[in-house]
C-alpha cells in the first residue's frame, strides 16, 4: 500500500454498471522535490491515473481540478504501444493507482481530515 499527496489535474469522471457498483475516474500529479549536484532545487512531478471503486458516484463532485487529495492505494503500470499513423511505434507507460482510501487534507471536518471509508472490489470484478 503506498501514500500519495497531490493534486487533482481534471475534474472526475464517474460511470456506474448493472451490477450497482461505481468507478470514479481521476488523474492526480504528485510533486517531489531534490537538490542537484550544484544545490539547485528540482521538481519532479508523477500523474497518476486512479481508479476508486464504490457503492456511489457521488464523491466525484469533490474530486475538481486542483483539490488536494492524500490517497491510499495500490500503484501499477499500463503500457501499451502507441501506433501514429501506423508508421511510429513508441512504449508508453502510465502509473495507475487502485484507490483503498481517500483524504482531503484541507478539509475543515474532523482535524483537517476527511475520509471515505475503503470499498473492496474483487479481481474478477475490475473490468481492466
Amino acid at each position: 500500500m503506498e501514500k500519495i499527496v497531490g493534486n487533482v489535474v481534471a475534474n472526475a469522471e464517474a460511470k456506474s454498471f448493472d451490477s450497482g457498483k461505481s468507478v470514479v475516474n481521476f488523474t492526480i500529479a504528485e510533486n517531489r522535490y531534490y537538490r542537484d549536484k550544484s544545490g539547485e532545487r528540482k521538481q519532479v512531478t508523477r500523474f497518476f491515473e486512479c481508479a476508486y471503486w464504490t457503492k456511489g458516484v457521488g464523491i466525484a463532485d469533490y474530486l475538481v481540478t486542483g483539490k488536494l487529495v492524500e490517497i491510499e492505494g495500490s500503484i501499477g503500470v499500463r503500457a501499451y504501444i502507441q501506433d501514429e499513423n501506423k508508421k511510429t511505434r513508441k512504449a508508453v507507460g502510465v502509473l495507475t493507482l487502485k484507490v483503498r482510501e481517500l483524504h482531503f487534507p484541507n478539509s475543515p471536518r474532523n482535524n483537517n481530515s476527511s475520509e471515505i471509508p475503503p470499498t473492496e472490489i474483487t479481481g474478477d470484478e475490475v473490468p481492466f
